[in-house]
């Protein structure tokens, strides 16, 4: 991966994320889309990996860079409530997709998502979750290392390969097609069946674009 480029959307999104936060929580510029999208941004090479039903009638899609620390507040305050009132009970399923936006941590991740995805689908919640949970100043000296994942992949028994190798598809290339194609201009981002929440810490909000739901 060219490093040059990697720095400079990472000085692009530093400047974006300084003004407006990780989160678009605090800004009154984002506007809601008046229609639903097509979340299915990558198509037929999308690897789509669902916690919940996957014929549930609710889809939420969590877009997220594993080095903003609001992502790690959405996860920690905002997901267990999503967890065991929406996706627990077959109303909803959930699927994360990861940006490259920050840093280099933010790029190790993000492939190594890609490739636990793609090749040990059934590891991935629990994998990302545990990746999550240690983000932050509290979290274990060189998080997002490559030692780092290689010690994750030691853990979860995941082979050398989701570690060692490149995705098949790149990263950064996923980041600017999911930004331009869903409006993404910060992190986290979250989509209630296709529309994007004008605040993705807004449970109520949430709530009102989900069917089935009193």
């Amino acid at each position: 991966m060219n490093k040059l480029i990697v720095k400079q959307l990472s000085l692009l999104f530093a400047l974006l994320l300084v003004i407006t936060g990780c989160s678009d929580k605090n800004s009154e510029g984002q506007e809601e889309a008046s229609n639903s999208l097509d979340t299915n941004v990558l198509g037929n090479d999308e690897n789509l990996v669902y916690l919940g039903d996957e014929e549930a009638d609710n889809e939420i899609l969590f877009v997220l860079d594993y080095s903003c620390p609001w992502c790690k507040v959405w996860m920690d305050d905002v997901f267990p409530i999503i967890d065991e009132n929406w996706i627990e009970n077959g109303n909803a399923k959930f699927r994360t997709q990861t940006m490259v936006f920050l840093n280099e941590n933010s790029l190790r991740l993000s492939d190594f998502d890609q490739n636990i995805k793609k090749h040990d689908p059934d590891n991935y919640f629990p994998v990302i979750i545990d990746i999550i949970s240690e983000a932050g100043d509290d979290g274990p000296e060189g998080w997002g290392s490559e030692e780092y994942i290689k010690e994750k992949a030691s853990k979860f028994n995941l082979s050398d390969e989701l570690w060692r190798t490149k995705p098949e598809r790149d990263s950064i290339n996923i980041t600017r097609r999911y930004t331009r194609a869903l409006d993404i201009e910060s992190v986290p981002a979250v989509f209630i069946n296709g529309v994007k929440m004008e605040d993705p810490f807004d449970l109520e909000l949430m709530k009102e674009h989900m069917i089935g739901l009193e």
